[in-house]
């Protein structure tokens, strides 16, 4: 061992592993273009998140053959504190953190899909889409379905603007003067992740509201 690792050994350690026989990740998708795409999303610091993602690109790997692209969705306050990278000697690995408010709502809005209008809430507004002009746009799309596919992205709106205080404040301010009709529930007394564990039941509330916007764009295609 000195003579291949630099080093005496000070002692053994036991070869019997605990393995994790499943693994759940938030979002993993084929793309129109074959690729694999494996997304999470994060609300909360988490010092062992790039480890995490590691254990599932090789979980990923192991199942499909091919190597997945990966993406942390981070929708927190203030810049994502968590590296993108790990840097060890002998392993260098990374992947790519997005943060919606860099990426501008027009685009989103633009797009076919009903996951990425959602999403359009978190991001950086152009001029055309200050104050109530994004509310406008966004409610031609959402005026465009079916009444319970309308009432659950309400729903997941809902949620998405607790995460942006200075977009909650818009939308209600709006909403008092007439502007904004949209019926999202916001009273914390309504609101099922405000009292014990919300942190954590806002996060999966999340997932699970971007899990059916995206259901209900694979099935349109």
């Amino acid at each position: 061992f000195q003579l291949l690792s630099g080093a005496p050994p000070r002692e053994s350690l036991s070869v019997t592993l605990p393995r994790v026989t499943e693994f759940r990740p938030d979002f993993l998708v084929r793309l129109t273009d074959g690729r694999i795409i494996h997304l999470e999303v994060q609300v909360q610091p988490d010092p062992t998140f790039p480890l995490r993602m590691l254990e599932y690109r090789i979980a990923i790997a192991q199942r499909y053959k091919e190597h997945p692209g990966q993406i942390l969705l981070w929708l927190g306050e203030g810049p994502c504190p968590i590296p993108d990278r790990i840097e060890l000697p002998g392993l260098s690995y990374t992947y790519r953190i997005v943060d919606p408010r860099r990426i501008p709502a027009e685009l989103l809005l633009e797009s076919p899909h009903l996951s990425d209008w959602l999403l359009s809430v978190l991001c950086k507004r152009g001029k055309r889409l200050r104050g109530k002009g994004y509310w406008k746009e966004l409610g031609k799309r959402l005026r465009t379905l079916s009444p319970k596919e309308r009432e659950r992205a309400l729903e997941i709106l809902g949620t998405l603007l607790k995460l942006r205080k200075e977009i909650l404040r818009e939308y209600r301010n709006l909403k008092k003067k007439g502007v904004v009709r949209m019926p999202i529930t916001l009273y914390a007394d309504q609101d099922p992740f405000y009292h014990e564990g919300w942190q954590e039941g806002r996060e999966e509330g999340l997932k699970e509201g971007l899990q059916q916007g995206l259901l209900l764009d694979a099935q349109e295609l």
